[in-house]
């Protein structure tokens, strides 16, 4: 655990819980993410001097592709399914992000990884009720984005070690959110996008930019695999600020599973001292 992994899960809590908000009011979700990502890339270039050059982009280029896409499907899940449902389905990449990162980075896989991120895929089982009628369009575009936020952290750790992390953020931030800007041009009924919706998205790209400079930040101090599983955290506090927040429910089943989460969390992070 550090600090890095406590301010990235603290601030996507809070934009995912504002994001739904605003949502749920009628905003167009590509909308969304086009001027908090703008707004966003432009105070990391404004606030840090910034150099971007054709050279740093050629090496974000893979993570921007990933992020792209994998912010395009979220976007696009998080309309069409519960907070709760999203937050926990889109930490599916726990089986596959250790894989992705020693077959690309040649990182150490813990073999305990394995058994606990079952026990949390377990406890998603319980907290989003894969039996319901409920798992449809939503859960598939977010289980859709799982794959793609894996290999995005991937080949963000491996640009972020090669150039600045800053310029890995701003890179990643401004290319997707241009290209959300196509997918919203071609789907204007999906939510509204005025001048005064722009206003309010304005103030909550500093979220953003703290989110994404946070992120890249936790995934070069630590193994990949090692962030992903402890991120996972972040369903749990957002399940529970959605019930109190946003009135979503939640049953005995979701509460154990959020337990089993956590306690593979606890475990793994005990196991990984053990060994230090």
């Amino acid at each position: 655990m550090n600090r890095y992994n406590f301010g990235f899960v603290f601030t996507e809590v809070t934009m995912l819980i504002v994001g739904k908000y605003l949502l749920n009011l009628g905003f167009h979700p590509y909308f969304y993410g086009v001027i908090t990502g703008v707004c966003a890339s432009l105070i990391m270039l404004k606030a840090f001097k910034l150099h971007p050059t054709k050279a740093t982009f050629i090496v974000t280029l893979p993570t921007i592709v990933f992020f792209t896409i994998a912010n395009s499907l979220s976007f696009m899940a998080l309309k069409y399914s519960q907070l709760t449902s999203y937050n926990f389905l889109i930490q599916s990449s726990l089986l596959t992000v250790p894989l992705l990162a020693h077959w690309f980075l040649k990182e150490k896989i813990h073999w305990l990884i394995f058994p606990l991120s079952l026990i949390n895929l377990i406890g998603i089982a319980l907290l989003v009720s894969l039996n319901q009628a409920g798992f449809q369009f939503g859960n598939v575009l977010t289980l859709l984005a799982a794959i793609f936020v894996g290999l995005d952290f991937v080949w963000q750790k491996r640009a972020a070690l090669k150039i600045n992390q800053n310029i890995v953020a701003f890179w990643r931030r401004l290319i997707s959110s241009l290209f959300l800007g196509i997918f919203w041009l071609m789907t204007p009924s999906l939510g509204t996008a005025t001048f005064s919706n722009a206003l309010i998205l304005i103030p909550i790209s500093l979220l953003y930019v703290v989110f994404s400079l946070l992120m890249v930040r936790a995934l070069t101090v630590q193994p990949v695999a090692d962030f992903n599983l402890f991120i996972t955290i972040s369903p749990v506090l957002t399940a529970i600020a959605a019930f109190w927040l946003l009135g979503e429910t939640m049953t005995l089943k979701q509460i154990i599973g959020a337990s089993l989460i956590v306690i593979s969390i606890i475990v793994y992070n005990w196991y990984r001292k053990t060994k230090t």
